[in-house]
C-alpha cells in the first residue's frame, strides 16, 4: 500500500504493465494538494495510469471534481463540475522526445510533453496543475448573471425588483461625500 502522505512516484519502480493510482474525496490523499483550488472539503475522483520505459514516462489521467467558485459578476459562490482526461509524456532528454516522435501515430488525442529531472514524479503537483489549467479566469454562476448594482452593490439576480429613486441616487452615491467636500 502506498503512503498516503507521500504522493511521489519513483519512475524506476513502475512495473512493466504500468502503475494504476486512484484517489478520491473519501480517501483524502490529494486534499492538501488541492486545497487552494477546491477548498476545505474537496470533491474529486482521480484515476492515473503510469507507464515507464528507458526514455519516457507516460501518464494518462482522468479527473472529475466539483469546483466552488465566486462568480465574477455577482460575487456569489457556486459549484461547477469539472471533468477532464489528459495525457502527459515526461522525458529526461531530447533523445527521448525524438524516440517518442517516431511513434506519435500510436498516441490518440492531444498530449503534453514535459522534461523531468530526477527519478520522481509528484502526482499531487500534476493533478493540481491539470485542474488549475481548466479553472475559468472569470467564472460565471450562469450566462445570464446580472451582476451587482453599480449604485448600491445589491445582487441584481434577486427576485425582488431593484429600483432607485432620483433623490436616493444622489445621496446614496459613494462619491456624495466627496462632492460635498468640493462644495457641489
Amino acid at each position: 500500500m502506498r503512503d498516503i502522505k507521500n504522493l511521489k512516484v519513483k519512475l524506476n519502480e513502475i512495473p512493466q504493465g504500468g502503475l494504476e493510482l486512484h484517489y478520491s474525496s473519501e480517501s483524502h490523499e490529494l486534499d492538501t494538494a488541492l486545497f487552494d483550488l477546491l477548498g476545505e472539503a474537496p470533491i474529486y475522483k482521480v484515476d492515473l495510469l503510469l507507464n515507464h520505459s528507458d526514455s519516457v514516462t507516460q501518464l494518462k489521467g482522468s479527473i472529475s471534481a466539483t469546483l466552488t467558485q465566486a462568480c465574477s459578476r455577482c460575487v456569489e459562490n457556486f459549484e461547477s463540475p469539472l471533468a477532464k482526461k489528459f495525457t502527459t509524456i515526461y522525458s529526461k532528454s531530447e533523445e527521448g522526445i525524438k524516440t517518442l516522435s517516431e511513434g506519435l501515430d500510436d498516441l490518440q488525442g492531444s498530449f503534453d510533453i514535459e522534461f523531468i529531472s530526477g527519478n520522481e514524479l509528484d502526482v499531487g503537483d500534476v493533478v493540481h496543475e491539470q485542474i488549475a489549467i481548466d479553472i475559468p479566469f472569470q467564472p460565471l454562476c450562469s450566462e445570464d448573471c446580472k451582476g451587482l448594482c453599480p449604485q448600491c452593490g445589491a445582487n441584481l439576480n434577486s427576485e425582488e425588483p431593484h429600483v432607485h429613486s432620483e433623490s436616493q441616487d444622489k445621496t446614496d452615491s459613494p462619491f456624495a461625500k466627496l462632492k460635498a467636500l468640493r462644495g457641489e
